[in-house]
């Protein structure tokens, strides 16, 4: 019984039983799996993209016009795009689901609390990707983004500092690091756990 516990607690992977509920797709509605699935055709395209991409102000702008000048790059680089946008919305919408059916109670209280450091994570990384071509868009959403972390009390001038850095060639190189290694490595620990208690609590559903 020991042994059976402790690899309860190692293998993430779902659970040998399963309520009935939660096979029914119109319960879940594949929502975290879409998610799972669409962080994989980020990873991807994302580590492709980095190929042509060179994060500079004097070759942001231009290899972001190469990539999406036509044909193979501009294929991935919308992919990457559209795929940022549907995981937001497929993280969120997988969160109400959760709420809606009471899921995030009892011993999935602190998986509900992971969850939402993921939607914070995949926002902060679709910010940090906005950045990254140094177009007017990008530009803007810098400007506004260092105000409000800036706007922070006690810790704004610092936190900003250390985010953006002295200079705008610094703030796109941090954002680029951000979005390419810190975040990513962020999301990928989150969901990790996020997965091993759903291995040890079970599938989401009422308690």
């Amino acid at each position: 019984m020991a042994d059976k516990q402790a690899r309860n607690h190692v293998v993430i992977l779902p659970p040998a039983e399963v309520k009935r509920y939660a096979l029914r797709f119109t319960y879940t509605l594949g929502l975290g799996g879409i998610s799972v699935g669409l962080a994989g055709v980020l990873a991807v395209t994302g580590i492709l993209l980095m190929f042509g991409y060179r994060p500079a102000l004097a070759t942001a702008f231009v290899d972001t016009h190469a990539l999406a000048a036509g044909g193979y790059s501009s294929f991935l680089r919308s992919l990457h795009r559209w795929s940022a946008y549907l995981l937001i919305i497929s993280v969120f919408l997988h969160m109400v689901r959760v709420f809606y059916h009471g899921a995030y109670r009892g011993v999935r209280r602190t998986n509900w609390v992971i969850g939402v450091l993921l939607l914070a994570v995949v926002a902060a990384m679709a910010v940090s990707g906005n950045i990254l071509p140094w177009d007017q868009r990008a530009m803007a959403v810098g400007a506004v983004v260092e105000t409000i972390t800036r706007s922070v009390p006690l810790i704004g001038g610092a936190l900003k500092s250390a985010l953006f850095g002295p200079t705008p060639d610094a703030m796109l190189l941090r954002a680029y690091v951000f979005h390419v290694v810190l975040l990513p490595f962020v999301f990928l620990v989150l969901a990790a756990v996020h997965l091993w208690k759903v291995r040890r609590d079970g599938l989401s559903g009422p308690v």
